[in-house]
């Protein structure tokens, strides 16, 4: 199992309708060709045809669900979807990929909100199923076939840059298919 976090800001919004307030995570959700702390790469192409085959199969049938933190399986676990991306709001931005996901009301998706009204910080990381080798700068590069199995909202994030800015009410709040070459991963 590949477990990576995304390396740019993400904001959170708040949204009410008939009174209901609803919380959102937008921003990068994924990035390629840019060595995370991990010291692994996505190329772009092997980023692009995963993340094309998520939207389409999973963001675009409304089966884009996340957890709160990383389980130790790709497997989704029902009790523990926090979140789902919103159908439509995947874009790419040169190698990254950004996308607007809903916090659903759900215990772990409560949890999410409650952190979140709270004025924690969290960021987001994508899970999926893949390969990788070392290349001769000792960066471990994924291979072509990943398998992206969902996006989750996690509290200590491995990227670089995963500072979120948080939006709510008018207030802002801001905090600080594998050769023989490659190595299947199945847990970090």
């Amino acid at each position: 199992m590949l477990v990576e976090t995304n390396f740019s800001a993400v904001e959170t919004l708040s949204e009410s309708v008939d009174g209901k307030k609803s919380w959102f995570v937008e921003g990068i959700f994924a990035q390629g060709a840019v060595v995370n702390r991990n010291r692994r790469v996505y190329p772009s192409a092997v980023l692009e045809s995963s993340m094309n085959d998520y939207n389409e199969n999973f963001i675009m049938k409304n089966r884009a669900v996340g957890e709160a933190e990383h389980p130790v399986t790709t497997k989704i676990n029902l009790d523990r979807i926090s979140h789902l991306i919103v159908p439509g709001s995947l874009n790419r931005q040169g190698d990254n990929y950004s996308a607007k996901a809903k916090v659903l009301n759900t215990p772990c998706g409560n949890l999410v909100a409650g952190l979140l009204e709270g004025g924690v910080q969290i960021g987001v990381s994508t899970r999926a199923d893949g390969g990788v080798k070392k290349n001769s700068q000792g960066i471990m590069e994924v291979a072509p076939g990943l398998k992206m199995a969902s996006i989750d909202i996690v509290f200590a994030p491995s990227a670089p840059d995963a500072m979120v800015s948080g939006l709510m009410e008018g207030e802002s709040f801001v905090w600080d298919t594998l050769s023989e070459d490659y190595e299947f991963v199945q847990s970090l």
